[in-house]
């Protein structure tokens, strides 16, 4: 009998054994969060980007980005894209109460592309971005320094471009005057160990800067005009005297929206370039209008 026993509670126990490990087990897929921004980063020579790339989030409203599959785990896709969403643990962006934040990327031998970003709805977004290279070649000048926590200049702040952008023209340069505050775009002031981005823009090249098309024979939709008070009517680019990069920004990738005074800029511009009201090459004490383009909302 207990033989018997025996037998049955080693068959009983094999019986056990055998059962599927998985059954009743319920597999449950997350919604992907759905993609607000999307940041396809090219190089200026159209190679592949390094695979140390290292992406950082910054401003006021960084907090409420996150993947689209709710992590904070941001990084470039194989082929050099950053996707980004909104979580739901706050208000949706309105135009009166956008979405602030600063995208920012680290690529060894490349300058650090600083992506200010403003989201006014949360309809998907698109922007193509050039990474432009560091060396002894290279078109760009980044210069420090430090100003007080008012965003006070306490001395006369002078950049130059290394090399000019072409044969016959000048290098760009810019100085800001001492005393000047930097202030942001909420205008909050902006103080610091500053770092400058200058550049003088090839404005016939593709990947000339951070724009991936010449900026020729583009359309400015509705411009704003002079302090931002309304908006103009469409503006044809149909030739380019000449342009300029400036950005600012200190250690916290908060950036410089305005000046409190003028700041001197010198670059060059074509001399080839024609005068449509005049009807004749542009010369010496004429006006030319001056466009600034603000990367955070797409306006010019």
């Amino acid at each position: 009998m207990k033989r018997v026993l025996f037998l049955l509670g080693l068959w009983l126990g094999l019986v056990s054994a055998c059962k599927n490990p998985i059954d009743g087990l319920e597999l449950r897929f997350k919604k992907p969060y759905p993609v607000a921004l999307d940041v396809q980063f090219y190089t200026n020579s159209g190679g592949e980007l390094p695979e140390s790339s290292q992406v950082l989030l910054a401003g006021p409203d960084a907090n409420r980005l996150i993947t689209t599959v709710n992590s904070k785990k941001f990084r470039l896709s194989s082929d050099g894209t950053l996707f980004l969403a909104i979580d739901s643990l706050g208000p949706r962006p309105t135009p009166e109460n956008p979405l602030r934040f600063t995208v920012v990327v680290k690529s060894p031998g490349f300058v650090d592309a600083v992506l200010p970003i403003a989201m006014k709805d949360d309809q998907q977004r698109s922007v193509a971005l050039v990474l432009q290279p560091t060396g002894a070649a290279s078109p760009i000048r980044i210069t420090q320094n430090a100003v007080s926590r008012q965003g006070s200049v306490d001395r006369d702040w002078t950049m130059e471009t290394p090399t000019p952008v072409g044969n016959g023209q000048s290098s760009a340069k810019v100085t800001i005057p001492k005393g000047t505050q930097l202030k942001d775009v909420a205008g909050n002031d902006v103080g610091g160990n500053i770092t400058a981005r200058l550049q003088a823009v090839d404005i016939s090249q593709p990947n000339a800067t951070f724009l991936i098309n010449p900026i020729t024979n583009q359309t400015i939709p509705t411009p704003l005009l002079i302090g931002g008070n309304g908006s103009g009517s469409n503006q044809q680019l149909t030739q380019l005297a000449g342009a300029f990069l400036l950005q600012l920004h200190n250690e916290q990738y908060q950036l410089v929206k305005t000046f409190s005074q003028p700041i001197r800029v010198s670059f060059s511009v074509d001399a080839q370039w024609y005068h449509p009201q005049e009807r004749r090459l542009i010369q010496e004490g004429d006006f030319i209008p001056l466009y600034s383009y603000d990367a955070a909302t797409e306006q010019w």
